[in-house]
């Protein structure tokens, strides 16, 4: 019996030689390096993208579908079912249509942002389907206070809890072998790492990658409107506590309470302090910024700080009783 099951397991070898043999350069490795962050540099969007599609499409993982498998799976639920396009949409909010860990916390599980957005999608489809009678929207500083009530019941160990998890998936996926190629090589990837340890509430780690941002960037008026975008998304998330931490560690930077950057720190010192009905914090902004942000109301949003707060002046003011 050894000599048959020997001469069969040979045969199966080298059957599985011959198929895998003039497959080698369609393994995701190439594509994935060529996709990495160091490789990115001076390519264009649509190469980036190409590198990022087929490197996620030849990759092993079993957890994931690929792109040719889920257009056919669409097609045919769409018929029977109601169905989001998460990856869709996260690809149209995402820089040039390249989720990175502003969105995925690995190689497949959604951040506490993807999460949320995937549920905002949930909730639109309900609500064109007609299978439940929605009530009125819920106003932004409603959500907000929801998703904060949801994580002081989650508790302090929820972000620890996901870091360990997720770290037992990056062992089992063998990530240390490729953990060089992955680490930050420019000022943009160090503070999209501070924005991955805050999603696992490693403050201290969080705030040394955008420390590192912050010095790596030729101007610091840049990185410091990132991490300000950063602090908002928390904001956002119900993570206003996270948010003012980053937002009080911008302080010391001088372009925060002079330069380039402090008509955008300034609104979102105001917004915090509002949010948190802090009327001396208020008070104090109030009295220092209150022109600046003013005559800077209808500049550009780029860091979402207006967005979520577009009458924070006069909502500033209700609160600490000033004239306007």
């Amino acid at each position: 019996m050894d000599g048959v099951w020997g001469d069969r397991r040979g045969r199966l070898d080298q059957a599985l030689w011959r198929f895998v043999r003039p497959r080698r350069s369609t393994t995701s490795s190439p594509w994935s390096r060529g996709g990495s962050p160091a490789r990115w540099t001076g390519l264009v969007v649509p190469k980036k993208r190409a590198a990022y599609r087929r490197a996620r499409d030849l990759d092993v993982c079993p957890l994931r579908m690929i792109r040719g498998s889920t257009s056919p799976a669409t097609r045919g639920q769409s018929k029977r079912h109601a169905l989001v396009d998460a990856a869709g949409a996260i690809e149209a909010d995402s820089d040039d249509g390249l989720p990175g860990s502003d969105w995925y916390v690995d190689h497949v599980h959604p951040t506490l942002r993807g999460h949320q957005r995937i549920a905002e999608l949930l909730v639109e489809e309900i609500g064109r389907g007609g299978w439940l009678e929605l009530s009125a929207a819920a106003t932004a500083a409603r959500v907000r206070l929801n998703r904060r009530r949801h994580f002081r019941r989650l508790g302090p160990v929820f972000f620890s809890n996901g870091s360990r998890r997720v770290e037992w998936l990056e062992n089992w996926a063998r990530r240390q072998r490729l953990d060089a190629e992955v680490q930050p090589v420019s000022w943009i990837e160090f503070a999209r790492a501070g924005n991955r340890a805050m999603d696992f509430g490693q403050w201290e780690d969080a705030w040394k990658a955008y420390a590192q941002a912050l010095a790596a960037c030729p101007e610091v008026a840049p990185a410091a409107v990132t991490v300000l975008r950063h602090a908002c998304w928390l904001f956002e998330q119900g993570r206003s506590g996270d948010a003012a931490d980053l937002v009080d560690r911008l302080r010391e930077l001088p372009e925060a309470e002079q330069g380039a950057v402090a008509p955008i720190w300034s609104r979102a010192a105001l917004v915090l302090a509002v949010e948190s009905g802090d009327r001396d914090q208020a008070e104090r902004t109030l009295a220092r910024y209150s022109r600046l942000i003013k005559a800077t109301a209808s500049s550009p949003d780029t860091t979402g700080w207006g967005r979520v707060m577009p009458d924070v002046l006069d909502r500033a003011r209700r609160l600490t009783g000033s004239d306007p």
